[in-house]
């Protein structure tokens, strides 16, 4: 099955690469994916030598901001909806009683 792919590039890159078969970008393609194949996962232990301070530090608090507004959020879409579903309920009884009275 053969698949295609379109990529957008910058005009200088996209020349070069148009000097290119495709079979050798296919090459240069596989060859890219064998490498990120061989390349073991990462974790954190292996990032821990390059982090800084700050950097943890301004990465938390942008990280609790942003949870904390996606609580907000979340909290305002429950309140809305139950103000719905209360409002929904005295509209069916309201409705259900003209009935009835009728």
């Amino acid at each position: 099955m053969t698949k295609t792919i379109t990529i957008e590039l910058p005009g200088e890159l996209a020349e070069r690469l148009i000097s290119l078969d495709s079979s050798s970008i296919q090459q240069v393609i596989e060859k890219g994916l064998k490498a990120l194949e061989k390349h073991p996962k990462r974790t954190l232990k292996d990032y821990l030598p390059y982090m800084q301070t700050d950097d943890v530090l301004n990465a938390t608090r942008r990280a609790k901001e942003e949870s904390l507004a996606l609580l907000e959020d979340h909290g305002l879409a429950v309140i809305a909806l139950m103000v719905s579903d209360a409002l929904a309920d005295v509209l069916r009884r309201s409705r259900l009683a003209r009935l009835e009275s009728t």
